[in-house]
């Protein structure tokens, strides 16, 4: 299994887990936190 299929399958699992969370930290939360981490690391 490659690194991207990996990072597919968690992806689908967390989109799943936190797709009815109302506390805020719903799967786009995530998603933005996830894009300032590539930023950062750059």
């Amino acid at each position: 299994m490659t690194q991207k299929e990996i990072i597919n399958i968690v992806e689908k699992y967390v989109k799943d887990a936190c797709e009815a969370d109302a506390t805020g930290h719903d799967w786009w939360h995530i998603e933005r936190v996830r894009q300032n981490a590539v930023l950062i690391n750059k």
